[in-house]
């Protein structure tokens, strides 16, 4: 969804401060039932409208995770599931780090292309990827940050948590102080 957004795609009302997931995956119904085959062929016409049928079905899954497996590879190999159609369909690039060599981490940076929104999928996670100036950032999401309007990507370049972070623009953001960079204690 932070794709969608940040393409215009997909728009909500201005001054809106909390987006439920029922909401969300409203947004993104209507923005997957918007896309039309760019080929026009019977045989593509049937296969694209189940495409979009395995994707409606995927869509409840999305507030809780998707099923997706990697392949050894390549950074943007994965195993098919019906939940990589929702990527395949709204045409955003998927991403892993899962390489042996070279280690892994530093595996997509040849294959994103510059510029591109893309999800890089790590530890069972998806983050909103982008590469500016050959660098790779993710779309900082953390509620930690949540007051830091200074703070927008993060610098994808280590393993270890050892991040700079950015704003909207890369540039560096001014030195955060340790407990901004703590994530927020879980409510049990």
């Amino acid at each position: 969804m932070n794709i969608l957004l940040l393409q215009w795609k997909v728009k909500l009302p201005p001054q809106k401060e909390v987006v439920t997931s029922d909401e969300l995956m409203a947004h993104l119904g209507d923005c997957i039932l918007s896309i039309r085959p760019q080929e026009q062929s019977e045989g593509l016409q049937l296969n694209f409208q189940q495409n979009v049928n395995d994707t409606m079905m995927v869509l409840p899954k999305l507030a809780t995770g998707l099923d997706v497996n990697v392949r050894f590879t390549g950074v943007s190999d994965f195993e098919y599931t019906p939940e990589c159609i929702v990527f395949d369909l709204l045409n955003v690039p998927l991403y892993h780090g899962w390489l042996v060599d070279p280690p892994g981490l530093w595996g997509p940076t040849p294959a994103v292309k510059e510029g591109e929104l893309s999800v890089f999928f790590r530890n069972n996670h998806f983050s909103t990827m982008i590469k500016h100036k050959g660098h790779l950032y993710l779309l900082v999401t953390d509620q930690g940050f949540l007051q830091e309007e200074a703070v927008v990507w993060e610098s994808l370049h280590t393993v270890d948590g050892d991040s700079c972070f950015c704003d909207t623009h890369f540039h560096l953001s001014p030195a955060l102080g340790s407990a901004a960079a703590q994530p927020l204690p879980i409510a049990v």
